[in-house]
This record gives C-alpha cells, structure tokens and sequence, in this order.
C-alpha cells in the first residue's frame, strides 16, 4: 500500500510490482486530477494569480511531498496552507504566496464553519457597562499583502503598515471581510482577549496603551466603533 501511494504521489516512482505501468498511470491522472480540481476552486485567487503553470507545478509539489494530517477531503485547503508555511522551500515562489492562500483559505472556513450564531442578543442601551459578544465565527488576521483587494488575476500589493483583517459570516451565510483601522483591529483583539469585560474596561485599556491624554475620547470613539461592529454583525449584541 506504502508503495503504490508513493507512485500515485510521485511520477518518478517505480509502479508497484502487481501494478502494470498504464493502470498506474490511470489511478495517478484521477487521484492528482481530484485533488487539483479541489484546491483549484478552493483558491480561486491564488491560482489565477499564478498561472496555470505554476500553479500545476505548485501542487503537484504538494500532492508528492506534503503528508496530510487529516482524512477528510475538505480539510485539503487548511493542509495546502500548512504546507506552505512549514515545508515549501521555492527560492522564486512570489512574496505573496502564503499569504493569499493564507486569507482564501480562512475565507472557506468561515464560509463551511458548521456553528450557527447565537440568538437572543440585543443591542445595549450603553456600551460602557455591557458585556459585547463578539461573533463565534470571525478570524482576525495580519498581513503585509493586502490580500483582500486582490481580484482574479490581480497580484496583492504590499502595503509599508501591516494590513489586519477581519472575516466573518452574518445570518443570511454570506461570507464578508473588511479591513480594520489598528484601533478597531486592538479592540477586537482585545475583545477575544477578554471576554468577560464590560466594553468601557477593555476601552480604556486601549488607551491605556496608547498613552492617549483624554481616554474618555478614546471610550466615546469606541462606542461609536462598537455600533458600527454590531450593524455588520461582527458583535452581535451584549451578553
């Protein structure tokens, strides 16, 4: 069995002696045109931006060297990722790389996250004392790439400061994403941090931070940011 996944993987590997040459070829073409097909429209971006080429080449890279640490077939695009992270040493692979696949891979799992969202919440009459709760499916994430503004084809742009971005999903299933000033991304941040806080507390722990001279500036701002999180569904009320 060790012998006949190596020559499925690799096209340089002997067929197995009870395998003639054109029945290895068949299984090698389906078991490699699966996986391509998958991870093609998993990573609509990411392979338009590379080209049909490369991008072959990319994964027929990763289909022979990469070991998958999960069975499931829809967990391919997480492990596409850890490949490029961990184990993918291609001295003229574009800076990009990881990244764009990185932020369409956290796109799907938003997407296919099997959780629903809570219900029950209301908006507060004042943030300062409520408890915000944030939504169970949101990723926060940086990048030197903006990532997001990359369209079929189009090759991401780096950016001078880190751009951080948030992904979700609302009630109506569809997927959304938006990049965050680094005030509104801290808050967030500080929200997974601390989820039991009242919304005045962590505000005025950013201030903190940011050694601001009027933190009660800093804590009306935040209450405006924190209506504007709940209108997108990003907070979704207080507990």
């Amino acid at each position: 069995m060790a012998a006949l996944a190596a020559a499925l993987r690799d096209p340089a590997a002997p067929a197995p002696a009870d395998f003639s040459p054109s029945r290895l070829a068949v299984y090698r073409q389906l078991s490699a045109a699966n996986v391509e097909s998958l991870l093609t429209a998993s990573f609509p971006r990411l392979s338009a931006v590379l080209g049909v080429a490369a991008w072959c080449a990319l994964l027929a890279d990763f289909y022979r060297d990469w070991r998958a640490q999960t069975p499931l077939f829809a967990s391919l695009p997480g492990e596409l990722v850890a490949y490029l992270e961990t184990a993918r040493r291609v001295s003229d692979d574009p800076p990009f790389l990881l990244e764009l696949a990185t932020f369409e891979a956290l796109l799907l799992a938003v997407t296919h996250d099997a959780r629903e969202l809570p219900s029950g919440l209301a908006a507060p009459a004042d943030w300062q004392h409520a408890v915000p709760v944030l939504n169970p499916l949101l990723r926060l994430r940086m990048f030197q790439f903006a990532v997001h503004e990359c369209g079929l084809g189009q090759v991401p742009e780096a950016r001078a400061t880190p751009v951080c971005l948030v992904l979700w999903r609302n009630r109506w299933d569809q997927a959304r994403y938006v990049e965050l000033t680094p005030v509104t991304a801290r808050l967030l941040a500080v929200m997974l941090e601390r989820p039991q806080q009242p919304a005045g507390a962590l505000l005025l722990q950013i201030a903190k931070e940011m050694a601001h001279p009027a933190p009660a500036t800093v804590v009306s701002a935040g209450m405006v940011m924190l209506d504007e999180l709940l209108a997108q569904e990003i907070v979704l009320g207080a507990a």
